[in-house]
């Protein structure tokens, strides 16, 4: 059951990383959520044999942690997302 749940945190964590900032023009079209889970999925699966490996979960989300403590202070907090009260 916990293989399960692990593997459907990443996901979670792939579609997230999916959807960056870089989707701001107005003329284009959104992505929809298969396409995004489809996106992330194969920049999860970097190399290429169409399968997410232990190691290139714990890649992504190494990668995504870093991307997410924005003072870099090793922990994610509310402060990293809406800054300091």
């Amino acid at each position: 059951m916990n293989i399960i749940k692990m593997v459907l945190l990443a996901f979670l964590i792939f579609s997230v990383s999916a959807c960056d900032d870089n989707n701001n023009s107005s003329s284009q079209q959104t992505p929809t959520d298969d396409e995004i889970i489809e996106q992330g999925f194969m920049e999860a699966a970097f190399d290429g044999d169409g399968v997410i490996s232990t190691d290139e979960t714990a890649s992504q989300i190494l990668r995504d942690f870093g991307r997410m403590d924005q003072n870099n202070d090793g922990v994610i907090t509310a402060d990293d997302h809406f800054g300091p009260e």
